[in-house]
């Protein structure tokens, strides 16, 4: 049984190289114009599947989240790419529940930034900033964008073997 901690913030989560290497293959991945466009919430996104930096990026961090969530077998999902581009960009509150029990959530780019939410708490955070949550156990959210900002954040998540994520082949991982 995972024990639910607080959110919490990290700085400088890449060394620069990679954090350019990163925001690159992000970038080139949206200029070729594979990506989901939500309007409905201000959104562009894509998963690792059509980013292979991002892939890459969720395996070197593997350490780095057994070490923040205390836990020696958590094992890496998948990674999410997303881009808020307008002043109505928000992200509805809910909980994750596609194999997202530990997210880290790393600002890649923003002009300004733009709190996100977990129970209640606020966190602001810039480029190469992180907030890591409990994605399938903590309500999270941001509200509206506000005008003249540009977000990119990658999500990087992980699960315990035993989720149905790695054990039900009909477990849906969207």
């Amino acid at each position: 049984m995972i024990k639910i901690k607080k959110p919490f913030f990290i700085e400088s989560l890449l060394p620069e190289n990679e954090l350019n290497q990163l925001k690159s293959a992000v970038k080139n991945t949206l200029e070729s114009g594979k990506y989901l466009l939500e309007d409905s919430i201000g959104r562009k996104s894509f998963q690792m599947n059509v980013c292979q930096k991002m892939e890459e990026v969720l395996f070197s961090l593997h350490d780095k989240a057994k070490e923040v969530f205390e836990s020696n077998t958590l094992l890496p999902t998948y990674a999410f790419f997303a881009e808020y581009y307008n002043e109505n960009s928000c992200l509805p509150k809910h909980k994750d529940n596609a194999g997202n029990t530990y997210n880290i959530d790393l600002c890649l780019y923003a002009e300004n930034p733009w709190p996100i939410f977990v129970e209640g708490d606020q966190f602001s955070f810039g480029v190469n900033e992180a907030v890591c949550l409990y994605g399938e156990d903590q309500e999270h959210w941001r509200e509206p964008m506000g005008a003249n900002n540009l977000v990119g954040n990658v999500f990087f998540f992980y699960a315990e073997p035993e989720h149905p994520f790695f054990t039900d082949p009909n477990f849906n991982k969207k």
